[in-house]
């Protein structure tokens, strides 16, 4: 009877440390792809008050050279 609690234990600790686990790994990933969101659409304000792709990078470090120029090319085909 011991022998089947224990395992029983077991399994719930090993279940409750896989949740934790996936539960830490998708609220990284909510985080990262929110932060990425955010600082994409600042870059996208920045560039309409006029500044430079290379004002914007410092500004916002998170993105890349192509990831403004990405989003400038957008601006200039939705308009």
């Amino acid at each position: 009877m011991l022998a089947v609690y224990d395992e029983t234990e077991i399994l719930r600790d090993y279940i409750e440390g896989e949740l934790r686990e996936a539960t830490a790994k998708a609220t990284e990933e909510t985080a990262r792809e929110t932060t990425e969101r955010v600082e994409k659409d600042t870059a996208k304000n920045m560039l309409r008050e006029g500044l430079s792709i290379e004002q914007v990078i410092r500004c916002l470090p998170g993105l890349t050279v192509e990831d403004v120029q990405e989003i400038q090319r957008q601006m200039h085909q939705a308009e």
